[in-house]
C-alpha cells in the first residue's frame, strides 16, 4: 500500500501543466535538479525574484546559469557550446551556461546530474576558548599554524587589520581573490573575479603604490571569521594585554576568497575550493579550508553536488572546516514518520510579508508516498505521487501559485524528492 504525506502550505488552485521546459527530451529533464526545472520554466521577466536564491544572470539578452554538474567519464566534457567550464573537483564541475549549453549538456550519456547553483547563508557565533586549543600552544613541540595555510571562503577581509599583519610590518595573506570584482585581474583558470597578491597587499601597507587592491569588506562576518581562524592578536587594546585575543593559527599564513557579501553561491564556493587547492598545490603547502556558511535546501545527507566537490578536496594535507547548528533553534525544519495505509499532516506557518517560499522534502527511495496541498481555507490540492512528476505540475490561486515537482529519483542517493514552490 501507498503511503500518503499531507503537507499544508498557503493557497488554492487550478492545475495545469508546465510546458516551457518541453525543449528538453524526457531523459534530459531528468538530469535536472527540482530547482533548476523550476528556473527553466519561468520567463525571464519572472526570474528577477529568484536571484536571492539561485544563482542566476539575467541580461537583456539570454539568461545565464550558474551550475554544478556530475559526470562519470575520466574528465569533465569540453567544448559543449553554450557551456563554460570553470573548475573540476572530482567529478564535479562547475560552469555557466545558457538554455541551449543545458540542452547540449544534458543529452550526454556522461552527464549524471545537474544542479543550478544556490545561495549560502553566513553563520559562525563560537570561538576558540572551547575547544582548549591552548593545549596544543604550550605543549612541546608547540603548534601554532607555522607553515600551514589558513584558507577562508567568506565576505572579504579588512587585510589592513593588525591581526593579519606580521611583525615585520608584511601582510600574512598571500593571496587574494574577490569574486565580486570583474575589474581584474583575474586567477589563472577563471574569467572572472579580481586577484592580488602578497607583495600588492604589501605595497598598499606601506603606501608605495597605493590603488592596487580594491577589495573591501563591507560585511564584516570574514573579517571576524578569519580572526577566530588565524588572528594573531596584535590589534588586542583597549587596556588588555597584547596577544590575548588570538585565533586558532595566529603563526599561519592566509589565502582569502571573498565570494559575496551577504550571500554566497555554491558555483563560487567550488570554484573558490579548487583556486585555494591550486595555490596550495603551487606552495607545496597544507591547507586548512574554512567555510563558515550554511544552506537549507537539499537532501542534507552529503550528495548534493557542492558536497561531493567539497568532500573531493579533502586528503592529505587538505582539510576543510564548516560552521554548523547554528540554525538549530530555528523552525525551518521538520520530519516524521508515516506508517503504511496512514497520513501525516505538517502545518506550516508563513509570516505574513512573505510572499515566495519552498519546502524541500525527502523520503526514502524503497518507499512511495502520496502528497498533496492543504490551503488555509480547507481547499485540498489532487494527490501526486513519489517520481509522477518530472516536468512539475501548478495550480494557479487567488493568492499566488504552487508549483510542485515530485521527481524520479534522485541519481546520487536513490531517494524521492517533491520540491514545492509558492509564490504570488
Amino acid at each position: 500500500m501507498m503511503k500518503k504525506l499531507v503537507y499544508v502550505v498557503l493557497m488554492l488552485a487550478l492545475p495545469y501543466s508546465m510546458l516551457l521546459s518541453e525543449d528538453f527530451s524526457s531523459e534530459a529533464i531528468k538530469k535536472c535538479s527540482p530547482q533548476l526545472r523550476l528556473l527553466l520554466n519561468k520567463e525571464k521577466s519572472q526570474l528577477v525574484k529568484y536571484q536571492n536564491s539561485y544563482h542566476i544572470e539575467i541580461t537583456p539578452e539570454q539568461i545565464i546559469y550558474n551550475i554544478l554538474f556530475k559526470f562519470n567519464s575520466n574528465t569533465a566534457p569540453l567544448n559543449i557550446p553554450g557551456i563554460k567550464i570553470q573548475a573540476t573537483i572530482g567529478h564535479i564541475a562547475t560552469a555557466t551556461a545558457n538554455r541551449e549549453g543545458l540542452i547540449n549538456l544534458a543529452k550526454l550519456p556522461e552527464i549524471e546530474w545537474i544542479e543550478i547553483s544556490k545561495h549560502l547563508q553566513p553563520c559562525l557565533d563560537v570561538s576558540r576558548v572551547s575547544t582548549e586549543v591552548e593545549h596544543l600552544y604550550s605543549g612541546n613541540p608547540s603548534y601554532r599554524g607555522d607553515g600551514v595555510l589558513v584558507a577562508i571562503f567568506d565576505s572579504g577581509i579588512d587585510w589592513r587589520h593588525e591581526d593579519f599583519i606580521d611583525n615585520s610590518g608584511k601582510s600574512r595573506i598571500l593571496y587574494l581573490w574577490d569574486v565580486t570584482d570583474d575589474g581584474g585581474p583575474h586567477p589563472a583558470g577563471f574569467d572572472y573575479g579580481s586577484e592580488y597578491t602578497q607583495a600588492q597587499i604589501n605595497d598598499e601597507i606601506d603606501g608605495s603604490p597605493t590603488g592596487l587592491v580594491r577589495e573591501k569588506a563591507t560585511n564584516g562576518h570574514g573579517t571576524h571569521v578569519a580572526g577566530i581562524a588565524a588572528g594573531d592578536g596584535s590589534a588586542t587594546g583597549h587596556g588588555y594585554d597584547a596577544k590575548r585575543y588570538i585565533g586558532m593559527a595566529p603563526q599561519a599564513d592566509l589565502i582569502i576568497v571573498k565570494g559575496g557579501d551577504d550571500g554566497f553561491s555554491t558555483t563560487n564556493q567550488v570554484n573558490g575550493t579548487a583556486y585555494i587547492l591550486a595555490k596550495a598545490n603551487e606552495l607545496k603547502r597544507p591547507v586548512v579550508m574554512n567555510f563558515s556558511l550554511s544552506g537549507h535546501g537539499g537532501s542534507h545527507d552529503g550528495t548534493d553536488l557542492h558536497e561531493q566537490a567539497i568532500d573531493a578536496a579533502v586528503g592529505p594535507g587538505k582539510a576543510i572546516v564548516v560552521a554548523a547548528s547554528n540554525d538549530g533553534g530555528d523552525p525551518l525544519h521538520a520530519s516524521g514518520t508515516v506508517t503504511r495505509g496512514n497520513s501525516v499532516t505538517v502545518n506550516f506557518t508563513v509570516k505574513s510579508e512573505v510572499t515566495d517560499f519552498w519546502i524541500d522534502l525527502w523520503h526514502e527511495g524503497s518507499d512511495r508516498m502520496n502528497l498533496s496541498i492543504t490551503t488555509p481555507d480547507g481547499y485540498t490540492t489532487p494527490s501526486r505521487t513519489s517520481g509522477s512528476e518530472d516536468n512539475g505540475v501548478t495550480w494557479d490561486t487567488n493568492s499566488g501559485r504552487i508549483v510542485l515537482y515530485a521527481a524520479s529519483k534522485d541519481p546520487n542517493n536513490q531517494d524521492y524528492n517533491f520540491f514545492i514552490s509558492v509564490s504570488d
